[in-house]
């Protein structure tokens, strides 16, 4: 498995010129800098059929197989529950395997995806289906909050080097809102 590991002075370069987040600590390969724990996550991601007519079977065992999720965003904030008041501490892209890996403190962790490293999703869905739509229920906001605080991995880093592999399953199109029922049409 290749992992993604960024040279230090063209990372550096990089980062100063798009702007280094606080915390972030960029890893040479085979480095492990002061204390801290490599953190090396594979993403990979299932899914069920979305269409119309039952599928084949083999179809069916193809989509809940899991795949490799690359170009993934990724988001690590400290403790095991999304707090948006507390700054993300990393953040990385996976690779063409699906894996990206990160060097980081030992501690508590939590990760999320784009959709909840801030409240803009959690804004914009409160405010358009508040009271529902044709094709969507209204809302549930207390449902909607669990949802944004809720991460998609929690973990703990202790010590050495950490490989984990986390499954994502990706719902069909209609279903990706949180906390509301699709009432429109299906696909025939």
């Amino acid at each position: 498995m290749v992992f993604l590991r960024i040279l230090f002075l063209p990372a550096m370069i990089a980062l100063l010129a798009i702007g280094c987040k606080p915390g972030i600590q960029v890893v040479q390969p085979g480095e492990k800098p002061d204390g801290r724990v490599v953190f090396n996550l594979s993403l990979t991601g299932t899914s069920t059929w979305c269409g119309g007519a039952e599928p084949p079977p083999w179809l069916l065992s193809e989509l809940a197989t899991p795949k490799a999720l690359p170009s993934k965003k990724v988001y690590i904030r400290p403790g095991f529950t999304n707090d948006l008041s507390v700054p993300v501490s990393a953040e990385g892209v996976t690779d063409e395997q699906g894996v990206v890996s990160f060097s980081l403190k030992p501690g508590d962790y939590c990760l999320v995806f784009d959709n909840k490293k801030d409240s803009t999703l959690y804004k914009n869905t409160l405010n358009t289906l508040r009271n529902g739509t044709p094709d969507y229920s209204p809302v549930d906001p207390e449902c909607l909050s669990r949802w944004l605080h809720t991460p998609e991995l929690a973990f703990t880093l202790v010590s050495d080097t950490v490989d984990t592999v986390h499954n994502v399953f990706q719902y069909c199109p209609w279903s990706t809102i949180p906390c509301t029922q699709y009432t429109g049409p299906l696909p025939h």
